[in-house]
């Protein structure tokens, strides 16, 4: 098993619940829960984790008002819009929360 580690302090992460992934200028970026308090305190404004809660129901609420607008008006670029999201939250999975233990 791979380790995932804090982007910021370098420190291994071992669980999910210690994880906070975000995404940055850079890309998905992986956060220890220290790292990630720490940062919302500071200038750079608040990050959303991707691996949170509100994430996914902002998803699902995201997708639903893109196939609403896709049922209204019929463009193809609704359907893009509505697999981002889910898109992302994917990589976040693929690149760190797989390779942690629950």
């Amino acid at each position: 098993m791979q380790e995932v580690l804090c982007g910021e302090c370098g420190k291994v992460i071992n669980s999910r619940d210690d994880l906070c992934t975000f995404l940055s200028m850079n890309g998905i970026q992986a956060l220890c829960s220290d790292c990630y308090m720490r940062n919302q305190k500071t200038i750079r404004g608040v990050r959303t984790p991707i691996n949170s809660q509100s994430t996914v129901l902002v998803m699902i609420a995201a997708i639903v008002a893109c196939l609403l607008l896709f049922v209204w008006h019929p463009s193809w670029i609704w359907v893009v819009v509505a697999a981002i999201a889910p898109f992302i939250r994917s990589l976040s999975w693929l690149l760190f929360e797989r390779k942690l233990k629950a």
